[in-house]
């Protein structure tokens, strides 16, 4: 039970009369007791008087982020991106996605792809409204596996360039190019998506299969990840189909629910075992 519930719990106060004891809306205390914020250095002085109990801070964060800055860790390092797929994207599709000039250099500039089917399929996304973003998707919750890079050390704090969408009825991210361990192997994958629809939050793979794709270790590795799958082709590519199979093929494999496991699976990785294998 999160700390500050407990308290207003042991003075007997139900959300609404806490919240309007404390000059704040009823909304605000929730999202604090859910853990989805922190609190201003008002709030939590009100919240202290109120409830006699220690309350954290967004002032605790910033000295956490100055120490950071202090310790050297660089966050926000991204790994070089090849620019030749993405010119080649542009060349054969640039003109049929109207995406504004500095959204594009992003894209080639950050976003890692091995093929201009990639980078068209994520063009596709931008077009559709998807906006450019750098998050770890630790932070966001994803706890299934172990995040490494390309040469199997931990991701840690690291950040990633990532695809973001909002809309009324669904929100996602997009990471391309993720490095997940389970213990016994390392798979690459071609996208890691975060997929919200009402108050359900689920995690999934997306694999985009060009031509030159060999299926031989699908299996293998669907029943290693035991992660929810959507995949799409390199002619629905071209076709410029991603955005909306995409969404299609979610809510399907979302119905379905992951591969031999309930939505809450959790990985066998344990402390001190590293990848034996690495795959695509």
């Amino acid at each position: 039970m999160n700390y500050l519930k407990q308290a207003r719990e042991k003075l007997g106060l139900t959300q609404t009369a806490a919240a309007a004891r404390l000059g704040i809306a009823r909304q605000s205390l929730n999202r604090l007791e859910l853990g989805r914020a922190v609190a201003t250095p008002a709030q939590a002085r009100s919240l202290r008087d109120l409830y006699g109990v220690a309350v954290l801070s967004v002032e605790d964060l910033e000295v956490g982020r100055r120490q950071l800055d202090r310790a050297g860790v660089r966050a926000f390092e991204l790994e070089p991106v090849n620019p030749e797929p993405w010119r080649a994207a542009w060349k054969f599709w640039g003109g049929r996605m109207r995406l504004q000039p500095g959204v594009w250099q992003w894209l080639s500039q950050f976003m890692p792809a091995d093929s201009s089917h990639e980078c068209y399929g994520w063009g596709q996304f931008a077009s559709r409204g998807a906006r450019p973003m750098l998050g770890n998707p630790a932070h966001w919750g994803f706890d299934q596996h172990v995040l490494v890079d390309r040469l199997g050390q931990l991701l840690g704090a690291r950040m990633l360039p990532a695809l973001s969408f909002q809309s009324e009825e669904v929100d996602f991210v997009l990471w391309p190019q993720v490095w997940v361990c389970t213990g016994d192997h390392t798979f690459r994958l071609d996208g890691l998506v975060f997929f919200r629809v009402g108050d359900r939050r689920h995690w999934l793979v997306l694999e985009f299969d060009g031509k030159g794709h060999n299926g031989s270790g699908d299996a293998f590795r669907r029943a290693q990840l035991q992660m929810m799958e959507v995949r799409i082709t390199g002619d629905e590519i071209r076709a410029g189909r991603t955005f909306e199979l995409f969404l299609e093929r979610v809510r399907e494999a979302v119905r379905k629910g992951p591969p031999g496991a309930a939505h809450g699976f959790k990985t066998g990785w344990r402390r001190g075992r590293g990848a034996r294998g690495v795959g695509r």
